[in-house]
């Protein structure tokens, strides 16, 4: 800390009045708190409905210092697509007020050059949640599935070895990925999942390598330019949405759907107020589905199992409910 300088100090009070402050605390010079005062101010988190508030930067790294970015357009989409605007005042700082409980996605296209990258927010009912938001730079862009867990790479054609590999390794919350710094050549897209496809797929939609489109990069960008959208109608991968019944939580539980086939391929952490949690299949394939609740009193409260809900991966299925155990309802 330097003499002279205002802070907001955050921490966890121990014994005899003495607060713990450590390295990953929210103490920061006062001038580079302004959401943690909004916050504190209470007026900015009041019902109805709840708050998303946050920074917008500019930078590729996240654990740099980035610079502010006043006058940004900010987007953000419930789960039945409905979106919701703000704009970054001076300080770089947007609040969006008196949103329905439930998940909300940023949405990552900003212009022909930059992208929003951020996490899933989680709206909670008279409460600000902090969504910090870095403007990134980027060469080629694609969409996929919105929250589909795979790597996303090109592949260089005559070079194997030779890969770029997406932002965030896959693709944002929204379903869109961004490459930054491609070398110059001629490569394939490929998506890696761990759904038990029967291997890569390939842009535009293959697993056949030999059928794969071949994607010339020159200065960094395509040739031919545009983007790189999966045609999600024909894509192999299916959405399998699923909610908890009943949707209301006591809190004893932290709940993860399982989808599982000879084991576990994909799971999805249960946030409260969601409508829905995506996971994704391969299209007529057999799966099981099931809940898994763990606890941070372990000893009060055990873990807990659902049964196994059969499900078979088909196009436009309507939302399964999987039901919590009578005796995990606390």
């Amino acid at each position: 800390m330097e003499i002279g300088q205002e802070y907001l100090v955050s921490g966890r009070p121990e014994r005899y009045g003495v607060l713990a402050v450590n390295v990953c605390s929210r103490t920061r010079p006062l001038k580079y708190a302004q959401v943690d005062l909004r916050t504190l101010d209470g007026s900015h988190c009041a019902a109805p409905g709840g708050t998303i508030i946050g920074h917008v930067h500019k930078g590729n790294n996240e654990f740099q210092d980035n610079p502010d970015m006043p006058n940004v357009s900010v987007t953000v989409r419930d789960q039945d697509g409905k979106t919701y605007r703000a704009r970054t005042d001076s300080d770089g700082i947007y609040e969006i007020n008196h949103l329905a409980p439930g998940v909300y996605t940023v949405d990552s296209p900003v212009s022909d050059s930059q992208y929003a990258s951020a996490d899933m927010v989680a709206v909670v009912e008279g409460q600000c949640m902090e969504a910090t938001i870095l403007l990134k730079d980027y060469s080629v862009r694609g969409r996929l599935l919105p929250g589909l867990t795979a790597t996303v790479e090109l592949v260089g054609v005559d070079d194997p070895t030779k890969l770029a590999r997406s932002d965030w390794s896959g693709s944002q919350p929204d379903g869109r990925f961004y490459f930054r710094d491609v070398p110059d050549g001629e490569y394939l897209l490929s998506v890696t999942t761990w759904m038990g496809a029967p291997g890569d797929l390939y842009y535009p939609g293959t697993f056949d390598r030999a059928k794969a489109t071949r994607l010339a990069i020159t200065n960094g960008g395509l040739v031919r330019g545009g983007t790189l959208d999966f045609n999600p109608e024909t894509l192999p991968f299916v959405p399998i949405p699923v909610a908890l019944n009943p949707p209301a939580d006591s809190g004893a539980y932290h709940w993860r759907i399982l989808l599982s086939a000879t084991g576990v391929l994909e799971e999805k952490g249960w946030v409260a107020g969601q409508r829905f949690a995506l996971l994704y299949g391969m299209r007529g394939h057999s799966y099981g589905l099931g809940l898994y609740g763990d606890s941070e009193h372990p000893l009060e409260y055990g873990s807990c199992r659902s049964s196994i809900t059969p499900v078979v991966a088909n196009p436009g299925m309507a939302t399964i409910r999987i039901a919590v155990p009578p005796e995990c309802q606390r």
